[in-house]
């Protein structure tokens, strides 16, 4: 729950003066509409044997976040800001899964995105050691090359701050 208003107050206080819902986001954001979200993801991974398996869930600090943002956000400016996704889009398109050869089962979303080559990911398997982290990455996937350094963020919370403008 700490998190939870951490975020809130972030978003409010932070990323107001940077970010505006996007033109025609779709409706309100609520607790109902995120565990359907999180069950389409979980559905679709059921259909696939090698994630199965896997322990599906939403990062707290996900859920917080589209509760305060109301679905989707985008720049205020145009430029190489950084540009939220709708949560029902990641029901239907945000689910990015390693290939079976890659040797890794775990699911992540697409949250976001820089520019046309370089997104945002939050791992979303509750018994991996990285559950709520978001990596950015260029041209690549969470699991191909990572490397560990200023492109992963423990959390939601961090990755938020991490856009917030720095004063020059």
């Amino acid at each position: 729950m700490v998190q939870q208003s951490l975020v809130i107050r972030l978003v409010w206080k932070a990323l107001r003066d940077n970010y505006r819902p996007t033109r025609g986001a779709p409706s309100r954001v609520d607790d109902a509409l995120l565990a359907a979200v999180e069950e389409k993801v979980r559905e679709a991974l059921d259909a696939m044997p090698a994630f199965a398996a896997r322990s599906f869930a939403l990062p707290e600090g996900l859920k917080a976040f589209y509760l305060v943002a109301q679905d989707c956000l985008e720049p205020v400016r145009r430029g190489e800001n950084f540009k939220f996704y709708a949560c029902t889009w990641l029901a239907t398109d945000g689910l990015h899964l390693a290939d079976e050869a890659a040797g890794d089962s775990t699911p992540w979303l697409e949250i976001g995105s820089f520019a046309e080559n370089h997104w945002a990911f939050i791992c979303c398997d509750s018994e991996d050691p990285l559950f709520g982290a978001v990596v950015e990455r260029k041209d690549s996937t969470p699991w191909s090359d990572i490397v560990w350094d200023e492109e992963v963020h423990a959390d939601m919370l961090e990755f938020l701050q991490s856009l917030i403008p720095r004063p020059e």
